[in-house]
């Protein structure tokens, strides 16, 4: 039996200070009864380390707990550590004992020592549960996010790339249709802005390229016209010798039809001939009109023959003009 008593004190009456004493009676019996229903190992230790009350039934009373290891009758304090027996993790927790009031009791302690696995398995069990629940949760939430991601922000710029590309095959009546009041929307009416302003460019580059190809139309069937007119042979070559335009008077003197010279290198067409000699064709009057931008020509006086393929050479004089547009040969 442990006998406890505790003084009555009368804080208001200094000439008799302790009034009576409260004795207690705790059975050692109640005691170790407490500590076999514990599911784990239990000791209580005194001041000096000594063990004197345990549920082992292999206890001994003059058997020492590990102080060296706890530090806890030294401090004072409670404490927990996990230690290494027999291959095993046991979780070893001290607590101690500090009186009550002004009673500062006996210095004892009580030692709870448990298998590491089966004190930490629920703890363990709880924090699978959650890390799984996290990563269950972190998945659903990605997906969550790619479908908005792809309703929201994918999708409109699909149809950003699918009109843009229709636009630029020319189909300037395109527009995004996207009327939320977001970045996304500030860009579409952006876009479809510019598409409207594009359109009406267009429209009018349209007609002016109609209007100049009118015009150009117009002034060819003059060009033609006018040459066709002329009773001299005339020639119009590009800047490739490629021969454009020839009037009647020279089909007449090629004796060829004119389709079959339109469009031929001059050089396949004719040769011209110095002194019955070929000419070197860097030196052909038309040659070097295209080469140097300058008009050329030959006399009568300087031998100069027209040699048409299969047919004699015919001595000619000539004369070539550089064709200038706007200042371009």
């Amino acid at each position: 039996t442990i006998i406890i008593a505790v003084p009555i004190r009368q804080e208001d009456n200094v000439m008799q200070p302790i009034s009576g004493v409260v004795i207690g009676h705790i059975s050692w019996q109640m005691i170790t009864s407490a500590l076999q229903e514990l599911p784990m190992e239990a000791k209580i230790f005194n001041a000096n380390g000594k063990i004197i009350a345990s549920n082992r039934a292999d206890a001994r009373f003059t058997d020492e707990v590990d102080i060296d290891d706890i530090g806890l009758i030294q401090s004072g304090a409670s404490g927990w550590y996990i230690d290494e027996e027999d291959g095993r993790s046991l979780l070893e927790v001290g607590v101690m004992e500090h009186g009550y009031l002004n009673y500062p009791g006996n210095n004892w302690g009580l030692l709870l020592i448990s298998d590491a696995d089966t004190a930490f398995g629920a703890a363990r069990t709880i924090a699978i549960r959650v890390a799984l629940i996290s990563v269950l949760s972190g998945l659903v939430l990605f997906i969550l996010i790619r479908l908005l991601f792809g309703a929201y922000i994918l999708k409109p710029l699909s149809n950003f790339g699918e009109t843009a590309d229709k636009i630029s095959k020319g189909d300037f009546k395109q527009r995004i249709d996207y009327k939320a009041a977001d970045e996304i929307g500030s860009m579409a009416t952006a876009f479809n802005n510019m598409t409207a302003t594009l359109q009406v460019v267009y429209a009018g580059l349209e007609e002016t390229v109609a209007h100049r190809t009118q015009e150009l139309s117009r002034e060819k069937k003059r060009l033609v016209a006018i040459i066709g007119s002329i009773a001299d042979s005339v020639l119009v070559i590009d800047m490739n010798s490629q021969v454009k335009l020839a009037n009647d008077a020279l089909t007449k003197l090629l004796q060829l039809p004119e389709n079959e010279v339109l469009g031929r290198n001059v050089a396949s067409v004719y040769q011209l001939l110095r002194n019955k000699i070929p000419l070197p064709m860097e030196e052909w009057p038309e040659i070097r009109s295209i080469r140097e931008n300058k008009s050329f020509g030959f006399t009568k006086e300087e031998n100069i023959f027209l040699q048409i393929p299969r047919h004699m050479a015919i001595p000619i004089s000539m004369a070539t003009v550089p064709l200038i547009d706007e200042g371009v040969l």
